[in-house]
């Protein structure tokens, strides 16, 4: 909200902080909930592909 009241660069750079700082807070959050990512992520198999298409209709 200060950033709109400022002129338009300082603005800018406010709005552009806070911003920041949000995203960052989600993501500290996300990983607090979640816990960390798997070292490796699992390949996707021909059977999952089948069934992810099947379900389309």
């Amino acid at each position: 909200m200060l950033g709109h009241a400022a002129p338009l660069g300082f603005g800018a750079v406010i709005d552009g902080s806070a911003t920041a700082a949000l995203a960052a807070l989600h993501v500290w959050t996300a990983r607090r909930a979640l816990g960390p990512p798997p070292a490796s992520w699992p390949s996707p198999t021909l059977s999952a592909q089948i069934a992810s298409e099947d379900s389309l209709g």
